[in-house]
């Protein structure tokens, strides 16, 4: 009788026999619950050997045997090749639980096969992830898909022991005899993570460094048109502008004030300030400043303490440098520095070693200004002003009024002259010697300077003779002044050693531009002339110049 029979019946028929025939029941069962998908030759191998059951039980031998070691050997086979690939695999049930897992599963969670399977795959999750998984693996099971590895969200894996580590997951779905099953392949990304963030971190250092050098590059440049400006400037005024203007420039959001000693050296005063104080800059004394005393940057440590600055307001937290002004040793005065509070950020926020090294440079270049200034003032004080009285010398007043004469002649206003004469020097030197003849000077030098307004000019014009210069005043209140000088000279005290030097009086001659002269000598020579004439009349007087002859007046 000739049986047909389909694949599907043949292979349900060869499970129960060999159930039934195998010795090793336990083997076949995997084996056969294992969805291996059988050849063409094989299954004509399966229809011959049922057909021989079924006639005769000697063919078993023959075929189910050989079947039975081919089955075991591919089934052997393909659990190896499991075991060997590089990343874990696990397969997932739809009900969460783990059907199998290879060796590189078991040993990336740290389970044994008999721990892992059957467990729920939420094991291997932290937990806070687990608790959202179901519902996203039930998700999947409805709408099955492939998802690579790398797409999505950063996974994380659970091992036994309770550590995390990152991982890469690509997921497949599986058809079996028993259901599907979510092919999970597991790859710990462990040190592929720590590259990256080390790339990251790289990255990250490298653009603070490039921003740090612009910043840098920024504040070199800046640094090199303040100096440039210094050099250029004329006066410490001129210089207190600059260090003001490239002071916002190079500290942005610090307040700054440059303080210089006086040439009395007993105080330090503000000179130019930028940014918000929490109190007004006051003169303060070079021993109140630590860095002025240590002669080296000093900084705020804490408040209240002992260290810090007595020139700075006690109640103010913020952070703060003192950098002194040095030029060959010696200090100048010394440049303050006060951070700006700012939202979210504690008061006393330490300066940078960047921001301490630019401001030392800042100062290094304040302080070299500053001294050439000094230095360039002095020298040209000794060139224009009279050591002895610290008026003015004959130089700079012949100077200043060829300066003065065309402005003058352009604008339409007068320049009164005036030369004084004391009255018998000599019997001073000769009596109480240099030293009491230099003492009178000094003293009618002091007198000359509290008697003329702002703008004028007083000089030593030489010997016991000076010299004032009064632009936009007309002869007749020239000559009410000098005669207001004039009487108060009388009323002159000098004392030396305890002992009154004696009175002392002075005639005078004055002349007026254009009147007496319309060029410097012309109008120096009738002052002169009209002092020469008052000490002839018998001294401690005022004369007028004579106008001159050629003298043509333009109404």
């Amino acid at each position: 009788m000739k049986l047909s029979f389909s694949i599907s019946g043949l292979l349900i028929l060869i499970k129960v026999l060999l159930i039934v025939m195998a010795a090793e029941a336990s083997v076949m069962f995997v084996l056969m619950i294992s969805p291996v998908e059988f050849s063409p030759f094989v299954e004509l191998m399966v229809d011959a050997a049922l057909l021989g059951i079924i006639s005769s039980p000697f063919l078993f031998w023959l075929v189910i045997k050989p079947f039975k070691t081919a089955a075991i050997a591919e089934a052997e086979k393909f659990r190896n090749l499991l075991d060997s690939a590089p990343d874990g695999i696990l397969g997932v049930a739809p009900d969460g639980k783990i059907n199998f897992a290879n060796g590189q599963a078991l040993m990336m969670f740290g389970y044994s096969q008999q721990e892992l399977v059957n467990q729920l795959v939420e094991s291997l999750i932290p937990e806070r992830f687990a608790k959202q998984h179901p519902r996203e693996r039930g998700q999947y099971f409805l709408s099955p898909s492939t998802r690579s590895m790398g797409a999505g969200r950063e996974l994380f894996g659970q091992r036994k022991d309770g550590t995390e580590f990152p991982v890469g997951i690509s997921l497949s779905h599986l058809k079996t005899v028993q259901g599907s099953i979510a092919l999970a392949i597991v790859r710990d990304i462990t040190s592929q993570t720590l590259v990256r963030n080390e790339i990251v971190t790289a990255n990250r250092k490298l653009k603070e460094q490039m921003e740090e050098l612009q910043r840098r590059t920024l504040e070199l440049d800046h640094l090199n048109e303040m100096g440039e400006m210094l050099q250029a400037c004329m006066n410490i005024d001129e210089a207190c502008e600059i260090t003001k203007q490239y002071g916002k420039q190079l500290f942005p959001s610090v307040a700054g004030a440059v303080f210089l000693i006086s040439p009395s050296r007993d105080v330090v005063e503000p000179m130019a300030s930028w940014g918000n104080f929490s109190s007004p800059l006051t003169v303060f004394s070079p021993d109140a400043c630590w860095a002025l005393r240590r002669g080296r940057i000093h900084t705020r440590t804490e408040i209240g303490c002992s260290t810090n600055c007595h020139h700075v307001d006690p109640t103010c937290s913020r952070s703060y440098l003192c950098i002194p002004l040095l030029a060959q040793g010696d200090a100048l005065g010394v440049l303050h520095l006060l951070k700006e509070a700012r939202d979210g950020e504690p008061d006393a926020v330490p300066w940078t070693d960047s921001k301490r090294q630019l401001a030392v440079a800042v100062a290094d270049d304040i302080g070299l200004a500053f001294a050439n200034l000094r230095l360039r003032e002095a020298l040209r004080n000794q060139s224009i002003c009279d050591s002895l009285t610290g008026l003015y010398n004959r130089r700079f007043v012949e100077e200043w009024l060829h300066r003065e004469i065309p402005r003058a002649t352009r604008n339409k206003y007068p320049i009164a002259a005036i030369m004084f004469d004391l009255d018998h020097f000599k019997r001073f030197n000769d009596t109480f010697g240099h030293e009491g003849g230099d003492l009178v000077l000094r003293e009618f030098g002091s007198f000359l300077l509290k008697q003329i307004r702002e703008g004028d000019i007083a000089c030593r014009f030489g010997g016991e003779e000076f010299a004032v210069l009064m632009p936009g005043t007309a002869l007749d209140v020239a000559v009410q002044r000098t005669e207001v000088m004039r009487k108060g000279t009388e009323d002159l005290v000098v004392r030396l050693g305890g002992q009154t030097l004696g009175k002392i009086t002075l005639s005078a001659g004055v002349a007026c531009f254009p009147e007496h002269g319309t060029s410097a000598e012309q109008l120096f020579k009738a002052a002169d002339d009209a002092l020469y004439r008052a000490k002839g009349e018998g001294r401690n007087r005022v004369i007028v110049a004579e106008p001159r002859r050629d003298m043509h007046v333009t109404q």
